[in-house]
């Protein structure tokens, strides 16, 4: 199996790098069970089906920097899930991420090694259940350069390959990339760059999927201050598929983020772009649920990216606010899967004390199937609590409500869920759960 490559990271970091006091060592691990009670484990609107499950949940992290001479961590956290009247079968669900980076010349060269394995939805039209999950396998390797021609004029050069694989399904695909970043420095607190990516995708069933080859071009203005930071960027991209039209369209971003006060912060992103499988399983560790028909369902297909997003995170003594705004419009080129997406998030945590945190949070997103003219909408809201009983160790409970409206009567559905656990976490960065494992 390809995730145990992160074994391999795993024994090759702890035979290989002897830690000594100078270094940054952080190490953590979890451990915990929780009970789940489910009133529609199937997420159906007829032949409802209640459910019992038990999940034992395990995981460790660890990350060193040694200077400017390595970095770099592993995580991994996996959870077993055993249902009581058996409406799945039990299962196993993994999240594994490693990063290496090595200084072979120093200020000038470096060799990065990273490994990722999770889940993403095969279809993310249907309910997030068993049996619409893949998992998502990405490798990656290559060198860094890094020349300075002055105290403002630098070069920056990387290069990557690789291969990326989602299962059940039949998109096993090699990746290779390469990218030159110039930048100038134009004042303290602006920076000038020149971007030329350049990357190509060659998928191991050529029948089922269709090989790529994709250019980009941009350049990049970023002014940062202590309340401010902007960044705008502007070019060109192209992609070349076999035995197809070549499709071409405007690179464009902007962002925002600003500290109003020192307790309130502020953020307002928007892109135009094109996009493809093989960037969104490269550049993030694996597909968003937003895009996971991309690799799973769909293979090489491309497709014209507008998204924006508003941010307010508020944290004034025990309490932090956030809220969250988004707008997303997919256009594929092939795939019958355009929607547009429209929706907000929202969370309220509050410490009672310094052993207890409450959580109330609530999120809803409304989609439009342009294709197929259907439209949902998905709301989400929870209550949780957390008690510390003693250090590191966690009893907690949540009670959460999701329903599904659709114009399609078949794709509704309804769902109220009940968690209990306990827990022993002490990693020092923990991984969502709530994001990767739990719907």
């Amino acid at each position: 199996m390809r995730r145990l490559r992160v074994i391999w990271f795993a024994a090759v970091w702890f035979a290989a790098v002897q830690p000594t006091a100078s270094d940054a060592v952080d190490f953590g691990y979890l451990a915990g069970m929780r009970e789940e009670y489910s009133n529609n484990v199937r997420l159906t609107r007829d032949n409802r089906q209640q459910d019992w499950m038990t999940v034992l949940q395990a995981g460790f992290s660890v990350q060193e920097a040694r200077g400017q001479d390595w970095y770099g961590y592993i995580r991994t956290q996996g959870e077993y899930r055993k249902y009581l009247r058996q409406t799945y079968d039990d299962e196993t669900r993994a999240q594994m991420a490693a990063n290496m980076t090595a200084t072979l010349l120093p200020r000038s060269l470096s060799w990065t090694v990273e490994d990722y394995y999770g889940q993403t939805l095969i279809n993310s039209r249907s309910p997030d259940v068993p049996n619409n999950i893949s998992n998502v396998n990405v490798f990656q390797t290559g060198p860094n350069v890094g020349l300075d021609f002055s105290s403002v004029d630098s070069l920056g050069l990387a290069a990557r390959g690789g291969s990326y694989r989602i299962e059940p399904g039949r998109t096993d695909a090699r990746l290779l990339s390469a990218e030159e970043n110039y930048t100038r420095r134009v004042s303290e607190i602006t920076a000038v760059s020149v971007i030329a990516r350049q990357s190509s995708v060659d998928f191991e069933l050529d029948a089922d999927n269709r090989d790529y080859t994709r250019r980009d071009f941009l350049a990049r203005i970023q002014r940062r201050t202590v309340a401010d930071t902007v960044t705008v960027e502007s070019g060109r991209s192209r992609i070349t598929p076999e035995r197809t039209e070549t499709a071409t369209g405007a690179y464009g971003r902007g962002a925002w983020s600003h500290a109003i006060r020192p307790d309130l912060g502020f953020g307002l992103t928007g892109s135009v772009r094109l996009g493809d499988p093989a960037a969104d399983v490269a550049t993030a560790g694996g597909v968003s649920p937003s895009q996971a028909p991309l690799g799973a369902a769909t293979g090489g297909d491309i497709y014209r990216v507008r998204e924006s997003e508003m941010s307010i995170e508020r944290r004034d003594g025990r309490v932090l606010d956030s809220v969250r705004l988004f707008r997303r419009q997919f256009d594929y080129e092939r795939s019958p899967l355009d929607q547009r997406q429209v929706g907000g998030a929202g969370q309220i945590a509050w410490e009672f004390s310094t052993t207890v945190i409450g959580t109330v949070s609530g999120s809803y997103v409304r989609s439009e199937f342009t294709d197929v003219a259907t439209v949902t909408r998905d709301h989400v809201g929870g209550i949780g609590v957390s008690y510390e009983i003693r250090q590191s160790f966690f009893f907690f409970g949540e009670t959460r409500y999701i329903r599904r409206g659709s114009t399609d009567a078949t794709q509704e559905y309804d769902e109220a869920r009940v968690i209990v656990g306990v827990a022993y976490n002490s990693l020092p960065r923990p991984i969502d759960m709530e994001r990767n494992f739990l719907r």
